[in-house]
């Protein structure tokens, strides 16, 4: 079959299940003038992913009769909601024995601080780790339980940033899970590195770490500020970001160094990006830059990318009402549900 690389579309925000599958480039060119958006499987460039909803049931079953089209599986993305314990109800051609359940934990937020006598270092927020498991035994029809972690809120006074929440599959808690990673740690207004969630502390078959903030150091009467980590992939351990001497810096990468962080400034620090690397809308996200403003202006630090990125950190050479302080916020966690029926006959029960 011949390949198109496709551009990606915009993202998609909430809880959304597709069909993975490989076609003709006369047939996508086809898909894609009925409105189905398909999107490259990035991590396996042969794969394409569209979502089940932009398509009748009628146009799928068409599909599967079409011998330019080769059905591989079900890709369920859990984005929504997040920080609480939520029900999936597992479908009737769930495959015990091809399966595969990817988690990313939340990302933590930089710390910030503010003052006139300089002396502050405030590091970003530690990524949300990565884990997967492969086929998971669940009984078809049933459920299971799961957690989205939470991406962490900024800071916006003085002190530490916040931690991002763990996300799990299958279990109450991260520790009894089939299937579990770590959210990132906060950042530190003391300088401390921001931890990035642990590989030892999840739960699967295959887990790297999110990256860690980097360390900051002053002079008298200097600031530094330090970018978030990036979060944990397939591809390795998420990027830490570099230690801040008198200085500000850029954000981690994530994902084995797939994913950019964001860029450090004067004033506002840029988010990370948000990777790609599931199907052109969910991946791992790099750290946010950090920011810092010695001018007694606003400063916001860049927030963590989707998912996982941790928040820059930031320092503002202020005091008092006036000019606002904002860290980079953690970016939310994600889980990754890929299902592959024993045959397509029973891919009816998905799509009617």
């Amino acid at each position: 079959m011949m390949k198109l690389f496709l551009k990606s579309a915009g993202p998609i925000r909430r809880n959304v299940q597709c069909i993975a599958f490989m076609a003709t480039g006369g047939l996508i060119t086809a898909m894609l003038a009925q409105g189905i958006r398909v999107r490259t499987n990035i991590l396996d460039s042969w794969h394409y992913v569209a979502p089940i909803e932009d398509a009748t049931d009628g146009q799928w079953h068409e599909l599967l009769q079409n011998d330019d089209f080769k059905f591989i599986a079900v890709v369920t993305f859990l984005v929504t909601p997040t920080g609480s314990n939520q029900t999936f109800n597992v479908p009737g051609n769930w495959n015990p024995g091809n399966n595969k359940v990817e988690c990313i934990g939340g990302g933590g937020s930089g710390a910030g601080l503010q003052s006139t006598s300089g002396n502050m270092a405030c590091s970003g927020g530690g990524a949300g780790a990565y884990s997967t498991s492969n086929n998971l035994n669940l009984t078809p029809g049933g459920t299971a339980t799961y957690q989205i972690g939470s991406g962490a809120a900024a800071q916006t006074g003085d002190g530490n940033g916040n931690a991002g929440g763990d996300t799990w599959f299958n279990g109450a808690t991260l520790g009894a899970s089939s299937v579990g990673a770590k959210g990132g740690g906060a950042g530190s207004d003391a300088g401390f590195s921001g931890l990035g969630g642990a590989a030892s502390s999840g739960v699967g078959t295959t887990k790297n770490s999110g990256g860690n903030s980097g360390t900051c150091s002053i002079g008298t009467g200097q600031v530094a500020a330090s970018g978030g980590g990036g979060a944990g992939g397939p591809n390795g351990a998420g990027g830490s970001s570099s230690a801040a001497v008198n200085n500000f810096t850029n954000g981690g990468t994530a994902d084995g160094g797939t994913v950019a962080g964001g860029a450090s400034g004067t004033g506002t620090g840029s988010p990370g990006s948000s990777g790609t690397e599931f199907d052109g809308s969910h991946g791992c996200g790099g750290g946010g830059g950090s920011a810092v403003n010695p001018f007694n202006g606003n400063v916001v630090g860049g927030n963590g990318g989707l998912y996982g990125g941790g928040g820059g950190g930031v320092v503002s050479d202020t005091s008092g009402p006036g000019p606002t302080l904002a860290s980079g916020t953690g970016a939310q966690g994600l889980i990754v549900i890929t299902n592959i029926p024993a045959t397509v006959a029973r891919l009816a029960a998905i799509i009617g």
